[in-house]
């Protein structure tokens, strides 16, 4: 019995360190997005105002969440 738990925690152990590749590959694919969108971004017209800061109403809100996914 002590084995099986000691494999599980290994497999454990090993699938932590693959998600923390994982997202630190991700990471480092999203740094080397990030350099040509923003320079996209600067050069870009602003089509909608800004939407302001949300006010907690939950009757604005969703007006305020669609301003602010444009």
């Amino acid at each position: 019995m002590g084995d099986a738990i000691q494999n599980l925690f290994l497999q454990l152990a090993q699938g932590q360190i693959d998600l923390q590749n994982s997202i630190q590959a991700f990471a480092d694919a999203q740094q080397g997005l990030a350099a040509p969108a923003e320079a996209e971004a600067q050069g870009a017209k602003k089509i909608v105002a800004e939407p302001g800061n949300y006010n907690g109403s939950p009757q604005t809100f969703r007006v305020w969440w669609s301003k602010m996914k444009l």
